[in-house]
């Protein structure tokens, strides 16, 4: 797995782009670890879990090395994908779907002693009925007294939060089916200028690692924008639009645009050769799904 940490303070939403291994609150008031049952040593669960029953994935060790105790806000969360690839969740408080549904540990409150820890087992029960293949997950951590402050200047108050996130990566034993689609593109005008919106989808069952690929825009021969795509993780059973920014184009009414893309992961490529007009509707998705049946490598 991709591991970028990251940790975003918000109003609302928060989205988590790593699974951490071990965390510490801005004010030193919590540090979140995880241990996998299997023992491995990646900084998140994982646990082959069989169909019809309930597995132990693993803990999460919560430590409070402050001198009062901490209350703990712990809830389930989607796995998705970021739009410039690597793997995420969904927002604290959002209706969980899926195989999160399948984590035991809900929303719930904890409090750690001061000076203490608890271990917080999490449990998956898989469905009878469950498909084969790898489903991510995740569990988030907030530490509520320790980060909840109000600052304000100049007439804005703004209450943030630091929230942690563990990922539990699920595997329900069969094969898998790498599968990656292009399905379109199309664009938008946001500040500072134009972005082209690269539409991919993980429809397999496989998480993919190492998606890495190319696009390139172009206007009567003129090249507009190119961007490489960096190594990523693509989680299956999510979709992305990878954003491919042309800030010194100055798009009109009915400019139509060609857009190439190409993309790599385990298993094959995939690739996408279309266009879009600026200011016109979005055109029907059977027409992108035509233009980028997946080819596998050979060999």
């Amino acid at each position: 797995m991709n591991r970028y940490p990251r940790i975003l303070a918000a109003l609302a939403a928060l989205t988590f782009g790593a699974f951490a291994a071990a965390t510490l609150s801005a004010d030193g008031q919590l540090i979140v670890l995880s241990r996998s049952a299997d023992r491995n040593e990646l900084s998140y669960l994982t646990v082959r879990a069989m169909r019809g029953h309930r597995t132990l994935a693993g803990w999460i060790e919560l430590r409070n090395p402050g001198r009062r105790r901490q209350k703990v806000m712990l809830e389930r969360v989607d796995g998705a994908t970021l739009d410039t690839l690597g793997s995420g969740y969904a927002p604290p408080g959002s209706r969980p779907h899926g195989a999160t549904r399948w984590l035991l540990v809900r929303r719930h409150v904890s409090w750690v002693p001061a000076h203490g820890r608890i271990d917080i087992p999490v449990v998956v029960a898989v469905p009878r009925g469950a498909r084969a293949g790898e489903y991510l997950s995740g569990m988030s951590i907030a530490a509520l007294p320790a980060t909840e402050r109000i600052t304000r200047g100049k007439g804005i108050a703004i209450a943030s939060e630091v929230r942690y996130a563990i990922g539990v990566l699920v595997t329900v034993p069969g094969r898998l089916h790498p599968r990656l689609e292009l399905r379109g593109a199309r664009i938008e005008m946001q500040p500072p200028g134009p972005v082209f919106l690269l539409e991919a989808r993980n429809s397999g069952n496989a998480i993919l690692r190492n998606v890495h690929g190319w696009v390139i825009v172009t206007r009567e021969d003129r090249r507009i924008a190119y961007t490489r795509i960096l190594p990523g993780t693509f989680v299956s059973h999510s979709q992305i639009a990878y954003p491919v920014r042309a800030t010194a184009e100055r798009p009109f009414g009915g400019a139509t645009y060609q857009v190439r893309a190409m993309l790599f992961y385990p298993g094959g490529h995939v690739e996408l050769h279309t266009s879009v007009t600026y200011g016109a509707p979005p055109r029907p998705r059977a027409f992108a799904l035509v233009a980028t049946r997946p080819r596998l490598r050979q060999g």
